[in-house]
Parts: structure tokens; C-alpha cells; sequence
């Protein structure tokens, strides 16, 4: 027995046999579903396949990108608390505060 027994490989046995049920259950269904369709689908079923493994490269030359602007986790921590609590999505800052229109008219 070596010193980095975390008890972790006693179920792999377990694991490995519950993903070959699964395997085993899922696999029949596609290729029965494959099999049932007539050419046009099967055409469609080969693109959608495709388009999941590879919609990355297609979104990138199709020039979709997006940038996420959620500050890290470190960010997050290092953050001053001091600052004002940013406004919600679709609120301006000049109306941050007021009720409405009923608000701007006193």
C-alpha cells in the first residue's frame, strides 16, 4: 500500500461499471434513432453533431464573441467596499433612487 491512499480508487471499480450501464442503456437509443430515420434526417442528426462538438471555431469565424465582465474571484476578494453598489441592468445612474415617474414630477 503506498501513502497516498485516499480510499478513492476502492470505487472505481463501482464507478466505472455504473458508466457502462449508462453507456450501454444510452448507445442503443441513438443508433436506433439513427438507424429509424430516413436520409434527411440522418444528413440533419450528422450536422447538429457537428455544430455541438465544434461551436467554438464556428461561433469564432462567424466573429460571435463574447467578453464576460465578471471580475474574478480574486477581484472579488481585493474589491474596495467603500465605492457605490453598482446599478441594476437598465437603470441609468441620474435615476438611481426614484420611484418612477411619479417621483420625478414632485
Amino acid at each position: 500500500m503506498t501513502g497516498f491512499d485516499t480510499g478513492l480508487t476502492s470505487h472505481a471499480p463501482q464507478a466505472l461499471l455504473i458508466a457502462a450501464v449508462l453507456a450501454g442503456m444510452w448507445l442503443p437509443l441513438v443508433v436506433i434513432r439513427y438507424a429509424r430515420a430516413d436520409r434527411g434526417m440522418r444528413v440533419s442528426m450528422r450536422q447538429a453533431v457537428r455544430v455541438r462538438w465544434g461551436w467554438v471555431r464556428l461561433a469564432r469565424m462567424a466573429g460571435l464573441t463574447v467578453t464576460d465582465k465578471t471580475p474574478g474571484l480574486l477581484a472579488q476578494i481585493t474589491a474596495q467596499k467603500d465605492g457605490p453598489a453598482p446599478a441594476p441592468p437598465g437603470v441609468d445612474s441620474q435615476d438611481q433612487g426614484q420611484a418612477g415617474p411619479a417621483a420625478s414630477a414632485s
